[in-house]
């Protein structure tokens, strides 16, 4: 502490215990002290207030005074906090004295543990990368300090791809969300929840696999961190449907066509179906022929519980020798269909012959078999084309 001393001969001994204690106050101004002594000194001779006044102003002048007072602790808030990834935060800082008092216009000195995770800027915090980090703020060689948890940015915004789809009834189709922060960084590993808006038509699976049920429209939505996006679906009809089945007239033969627009069978082959009605049981022919594939022939019929069955199935009329497929034999009544396809992955042109009744030979390894074993569905449907999609697996193949 600075000494001082002044001529007692000059002030009473009031007037100098007053100014000895008015220079206990750190950086007090000349006019502070000449307000304060005009308040408390009114009793002091005129003559002697003016030399007190010169005095202490020529002091006070000077730099007169005590050393500032120490700064024992920092004191920073919030003491914790969370931010987000990109975004800021405002830390601040307090510094005290032995009391626990505010000291004002100190220093402060902000420094972060570790800049990959945060940087901080006059107490300004901003997340870099998710994680925890301690954030201190020093003044006169004191700290304090506050930890600070970065969290990943939120969902921003969501798009979906392909946005707007078409697809067929019996088919599968693989939604892509992608998930945006508000700087445009990409998101992952993220809760994504998808819905389907028509569930007759289109039904979605929690990856975003969609499913074809029937012909129609549906809206399917992503939704993450309350962010959402759609993606209108349109669902065609199959060419597996059965209501598209082709009716085909006894003794008069169909010029036909295998090609990637049939119906997909699970072998990669393709496939065109017929139909045909019976009122009576009958005794039936169908021959499949082609001179650019192997002919591949099957029926389906209802049994009596309604269920669609496998009658009859075909590859060579004989076996390394023709490769043309021929089925014949008694059919019930009731509708019937006809597949032809090809016994490899192939494309091409085929005859197709149905002849009821039938007055030839029927042949044992190429008849019809009843009652066919029933059909387990692929999905839980009212859909025909579903029945025959899980027909699809060629029987003692």
């Amino acid at each position: 502490m600075k000494v001082f001393r002044l001529q007692q001969t000059m002030l009473s001994n009031s007037a100098h215990r007053l100014i000895m204690s008015l220079l206990s106050y750190h950086g007090m101004q000349p006019r502070t002290v000449r307000a304060t002594l005009a308040r408390n000194v009114l009793s002091l001779r005129s003559g002697v207030l003016a030399a007190t006044l010169a005095s202490l102003t020529t002091l006070v002048a000077c730099g007169g005074g005590d050393d500032p007072i120490a700064v024992v602790s920092v004191s920073v808030t919030p003491p914790t906090v969370s931010v987000a990834t990109g975004n800021t935060t405002q830390l601040a800082a307090a510094t005290l004295d032995g009391n626990g008092a505010v000291i004002t216009g100190r220093n402060v000195t902000w420094s972060t543990a570790n800049a990959s995770i945060a940087t901080v800027s006059g107490g300004l915090v901003t997340g870099v990368a998710p994680g925890n980090v301690t954030i201190t703020a020093t003044s006169d060689g004191k700290t304090g300090s506050s930890v600070v948890t970065v969290t990943p940015p939120p969902v921003a915004t969501i798009s979906i791809t392909p946005a707007a789809p078409t697809m067929s009834e019996i088919d599968t189709l693989r939604l892509t969300a992608l998930l945006k922060s508000a700087t445009g960084a990409t998101l992952t590993g993220r809760v994504i929840t998808w819905t389907s808006g028509t569930p007759a038509s289109a039904v979605v699976s929690s990856s975003g696999l969609v499913s074809g049920v029937a012909p129609g429209t549906t809206v399917i939505t992503a939704t993450s961190e309350g962010k959402s996006a759609t993606a209108a679906v349109t669902v065609l009809i199959s060419p597996c449907n059965l209501t598209l089945a082709v009716a085909i007239v006894p003794g008069t033969p169909v010029n036909g066509t295998l090609a990637a627009t049939d119906c997909p069978w699970v072998d990669n082959t393709f496939a065109d179906i017929y139909k045909f009605d019976l009122a009576a049981s009958t005794n039936v022919e169908i021959r499949l022929k082609s001179t650019v594939f192997d002919a591949y022939l099957y029926t389906f019929s209802r049994n009596a519980q309604g269920q669609l069955v496998v009658s009859g199935v075909n590859d060579d009329e004989v076996e390394g020798v023709i490769t043309d497929s021929r089925l014949s034999g008694i059919m019930p009544a009731g509708t019937h269909y006809i597949v032809a396809n090809s016994f490899d992955p192939a494309s091409g042109a085929y005859v197709l012959t149905y002849t009821a009744p039938f007055a030839g030979i029927i042949s044992g390894t190429s008849s019809f078999k009843f009652p066919g074993s029933a059909i387990k569905l692929e999905r839980p449907t009212q859909s025909e084309v579903h029945e025959l999609r899980a027909l699809m697996r060629r029987p003692g193949r």
